[in-house]
C-alpha cells in the first residue's frame, strides 16, 4: 500500500500546480517598484521617495517589463508624459518631479512588457499622489 501512495501523492501536487499556473490571468499581474507591490488604490508618496525609486518589475518573474511610461497630473492642467526605454525610472522622468506639488497625481505603467514567448500582456498601473 505504502509504494502506490507516493506516486499518487506526487500526481496530485502535480495536478495541483499545473491547474494553478493555467488560472493566473491579466488581472493578477501587479506591477513592482524596487520590489514592493502598491495597492490599486491612489498610494501617498513624497517626491523625495520618488525620486528614490529605480527598477519596475512585475511579480511574476516570466514577465519582462522593455519600456515605462510616467504620467504627471498637476490640479487644474494637463497631463505630462515620460516614456523610458526601459525598466529603470529614466532621469527625463524624474525631471518631472521639480513641478510636483502636493496632491499631484503620478501613474507608473509599463508600456510595454511581455510574457516568455514575446506576447505583450497588460499591466495594472500603480497611481501616487504627492503628498
Amino acid at each position: 500500500m505504502k509504494p502506490l501512495f507516493i506516486p499518487l501523492l506526487i500526481s496530485f501536487l502535480f495536478l495541483g500546480l499545473t491547474s494553478r499556473s493555467q488560472s493566473v490571468t491579466e488581472k493578477d499581474f501587479r506591477l513592482m517598484i524596487d520590489g514592493k507591490i502598491y495597492s490599486d488604490t491612489v498610494n501617498l508618496i513624497t517626491v523625495s521617495d520618488l525620486l528614490k525609486m529605480k527598477t519596475v518589475t512585475v511579480n511574476f518573474t516570466w514577465i519582462n517589463v522593455k519600456s515605462l511610461v510616467i504620467y504627471y497630473q498637476p490640479a487644474f492642467c494637463e497631463a505630462s508624459i515620460q516614456r523610458c526605454t526601459t525598466n529603470i525610472l529614466c532621469n527625463d522622468a524624474k525631471d518631472l518631479t521639480k513641478k510636483m506639488k502636493p496632491g499631484d497625481i503620478v501613474g507608473i505603467s509599463a508600456d510595454e512588457a511581455v510574457n516568455r514567448q514575446g506576447v505583450k500582456v497588460y499591466i495594472k498601473e500603480v497611481f501616487f499622489r504627492i503628498k
